[in-house]
């Protein structure tokens, strides 16, 4: 999903997936649109992981059971090492990132990087402080013009995943909840939410970064790891499918698929579910759990990150060497090519000096807290 992103904003860049007709390049005509405006689906892949974290946190809080100050505390280690060290990246390659973005003649962002960059010029304390609190994307445009999407485009998401870790104890605890009426009442109120948000005028952010907008795909993450442990148990699970059935219609129809399809993949992978076909297991397995698959799905998080900062740096110096008016697509497209692996490397190394470090010291500060205000 982070690698998706990486190749969505990627495509962006050369004046693919937007709304700007006219101005995609010549050398991918022979890519089907149908493969661009795939590759162009950002979104979708955010919002798959919106499920994946639905389903992983009421996992942890179930079978941790911990106090809230030391789940708090492990959550926190684990984003805000990496997220402060790629704010600071952005922060420290601004200029260069506007030439990449709003200079760049060929770039699908223009208009957006434009508001934005107008915003944060007259609001800049204000976004910076929004942002080392990981709160911004609370903040509606009526408060703060594109404060979910300033300084570091991509932590929009970041901020929802925070606003969903604050919640998160209550919203599990809703959902699993015995009674019937408790379930179904806190899954659809949310779903209603979310349906009837954009639909008023006075409270719009850029992006999806408020929990309310977005709250059923973390919604149907946490029904989905009940259902299991339920089947698990051999007890019934039509009801809680139905729920999700119903809850799902409202969302994004590829990132249901998606999770289904992987679910699926996941059961095949551990035994759950008998693939009597080798080839197709084999293939399963080499394409989904492989050493290179598995490693780079732990470096996602950085890769999410850093990408946008690189792709700053390395097409930000190259329209300032030659001025806007003489960047090329070709030249803009290869330079992106060569990106990649310096984003995959990068990933390597922030893992293993920021976020490792992080979730050790995490866990090292939550086993201290553990038992405080027991959750779970």
């Amino acid at each position: 999903m982070a690698w998706w992103v990486v190749f969505d904003h990627g495509l962006h860049l050369i004046g693919e997936g937007g709304t700007t007709k006219g101005n995609e390049p010549p050398f991918l005509a022979f890519v089907p649109h149908k493969v661009i405006a795939l590759l162009t689906q950002g979104p979708t892949a955010v919002h798959v992981f919106m499920i994946i974290s639905g389903f992983v946190i009421a996992n942890l809080l179930l079978s941790k059971r911990e106090g809230y100050a030391a789940y708090l505390t492990r959550r926190a280690f684990r984003l805000f090492p990496i997220y402060l060290l790629c704010l600071g990246l952005a922060l420290a390659s601004m200029h260069l990132h506007r030439i990449a973005y709003i200079d760049n003649p060929f770039s699908e962002f223009r208009l957006n990087e434009i508001n934005l960059a107008a915003s944060e010029d007259q609001n800049f304390l204000t976004h910076l402080g929004l942002h080392v609190s990981l709160l911004h994307g609370l903040v509606p445009n009526v408060l703060v013009p594109h404060a979910s999407g300033a300084l570091l485009t991509p932590a929009w998401s970041l901020s929802l995943e925070w606003q969903f870790y604050l919640l998160a104890p209550l919203l599990v605890a809703a959902l699993i909840s015995r009674g019937v009426i408790v379930r179904w009442s806190c899954a659809l109120l949310l779903t209603a939410v979310a349906v009837l948000l954009p639909h008023q005028t006075t409270l719009t952010w850029d992006f999806g970064s408020f929990l309310g907008q977005v709250s059923g795909y973390f919604v149907v993450g946490i029904l989905c790891r009940q259902a299991l442990e339920q089947h698990q148990n051999r007890k019934p699970v039509t009801e809680l499918l139905v729920l999700i059935a119903l809850v799902a219609i409202f969302l994004d129809k590829l990132a249901i698929t998606i999770w289904i399809g992987w679910s699926i993949i996941v059961l095949i992978e551990t035994g759950s579910l008998v693939v009597r076909n080798r080839i197709l297991a084999k293939s399963i397995n080499l394409l989904a759990f492989s050493r290179f698959p598995r490693q780079a799905g732990i470096w996602s998080f950085s890769t999410y990150l850093v990408h946008f900062p690189i792709y700053s740096v390395v097409i930000g110096s190259y329209g300032l060497m030659v001025g806007s008016a003489n960047m090329r697509q070709s030249t803009i497209a290869l330079l992106l090519v060569a990106c990649l692996p310096i984003i995959l490397a990068a990933s390597a190394l922030l893992y293993r000096m920021i976020e490792a470090p992080g979730i050790k010291l995490g866990r090292s500060a939550a086993g201290s807290l553990r038992g405080h205000g027991q959750i779970g």
